[in-house]
This record gives C-alpha cells, sequence and structure tokens, in this order.
C-alpha cells in the first residue's frame, strides 16, 4: 500500500516555482496546489482537513435500505451504479489531495508538475457506472414545497 503522506511532501524544483502567501506560512508551489495556514504556536488541537456531508458507509447504508421502487427509481435516472457501491471510507488526507489538485475547468487531476490525469465522461462512467450523456435529471433543490411534482416525487420516494 502507497504511503499517502510521502505524496503530500512532493519536492518543487526551483525554476517552476510560484510564491504565494498564506495566512501565517509563504508557501512555495504551482497555483493548484493549495497552501494551509500553520496552526497558532502551542496549539494542539488536531483539525479535520477535509468534511463530507455524509460518510461514505452512511451513504452505503442508506442504498442497501432501499426498497424495490426506490432501486428502480435511482436505476432508471441513471445512478444505477450508486446501487453497488461498496466504498465505506475515504481518507481525509486523500480527499483533500484530490481537491486540491483537482481543475474543475480543464477537469483534470494534477499529479505532480509534470504529471496530470484528463478526466473524460468515459473515466466516470467506468468508475461509477453513470450515465455518459442521453437523459437530464431534473433538479428540485429550491423548489417551495408547495410544488405539486416536488411533493409526488418526494412521496413517492420515501413511500416503502
Amino acid at each position: 500500500m502507497m504511503n499517502l503522506s510521502l505524496m503530500m511532501k512532493i519536492e518543487i524544483p526551483e525554476e517552476k516555482e510560484d510564491v504565494q502567501k498564506s495566512a501565517n506560512v509563504l508557501v512555495k508551489g504551482p497555483k493548484f496546489m493549495q497552501s494551509v495556514p500553520k496552526p497558532a504556536e502551542g496549539d494542539t488541537k488536531s483539525k479535520k482537513i477535509f468534511q463530507t456531508r455524509m460518510s461514505p458507509s452512511g451513504f452505503v447504508g442508506k442504498i442497501d435500505n432501499f426498497n424495490e421502487a426506490q432501486r428502480k427509481a435511482t436505476q432508471d435516472m441513471g445512478f444505477g451504479g450508486f446501487l453497488h457501491l461498496q466504498v465505506t471510507e475515504l481518507p481525509g488526507d486523500l480527499c483533500k489531495w484530490l481537491v486540491d489538485r483537482f481543475d474543475p475547468y480543464s477537469v483534470t487531476l494534477y499529479i505532480s508538475l509534470d504529471k496530470r490525469i484528463e478526466i473524460t465522461p468515459m473515466d466516470v462512467h467506468l468508475t461509477l457506472a453513470l450515465l455518459i450523456s442521453g437523459r437530464k435529471v431534473e433538479e428540485f433543490y429550491g423548489k417551495k414545497p408547495k410544488d405539486a411534482k416536488y411533493n409526488e416525487v418526494l412521496d413517492a420516494w420515501r413511500k416503502d
């Protein structure tokens, strides 16, 4: 198994440095590598470096408890790959490393100055079994509870 803490200590050649200043620490590195402020002297509290809204084990647990109608709806929407997800943990250091090095505009993961991975729709499809194209998923976020279509979908989803 690869030691992820070693990956976090990448040495950057002098000629390709870009100097940035964070709150308390002078950080040298490419623009895509974000800095972490230096803790105050004597601060011994551990701080979370990355937090998600739901743990992977909680997500997998919710999916495992889906009834047949919920499973079918998930499959029909093109998210059937999530029904077979088995990841139960995501190391915080790895998540932060990925987020810090991912450029959403170019959809590229920068491993180092000379190594990068361009993420394609096919990569996402092969990894998560999500549809590449063809269906638009209607978003209900922010709709008022009085919206009949929203309530119909929500009620159907919550039924056992």
